[in-house]
């Protein structure tokens, strides 16, 4: 993992979410789904309830970090254990299992920014 250059974004408080605030991700959860369907890989599947979103997220192990403006969630990274992926695994490894960033707020930076956050929240506690 290394950081992306870019410039700093103001205005914005990067955080990672507790298990107890798991449920304020799921309007940009189901923006997302949205996203998918509407996308030319079309993933027509019915979204998770939030009941269901939290439920998944503990089982898998997730952390959610997050862009908040003025107490606004708008953009958010899921790290978790279990990936899609067969070449890196291990104790020191996180996928990207899920990211989103609300239109009005593309193009600014934020979410180089909040990958940043991510890295190097992660980076302190030994992941690579």
């Amino acid at each position: 993992m290394e950081s992306i250059n870019c410039e700093f974004c103001a205005g914005y408080d990067l955080v990672e979410l507790s298990e107890a605030e798991y449920h304020f991700i799921y309007l940009l959860h189901l923006a997302l789904y949205q996203h998918y369907q509407e996308s030319t890989f079309f993933m027509n599947r019915e979204p998770e309830t939030q009941d269901e979103v939290i439920v998944s997220s503990m089982q898998e192990g997730a952390r959610y970090f997050v862009a908040k403006q003025n107490g606004k969630i708008c953009a958010f990274v899921k790290i978790s254990d279990p990936g899609e992926t067969f070449a890196a695994m291990g104790e020191t490894y996180r996928h990207i299992r899920g990211a989103y960033c609300l239109p009005e707020y593309r193009g600014k930076g934020l979410y180089q920014n909040l990958l940043n956050f991510t890295i190097s929240v992660l980076k302190r506690e030994g992941y690579i």
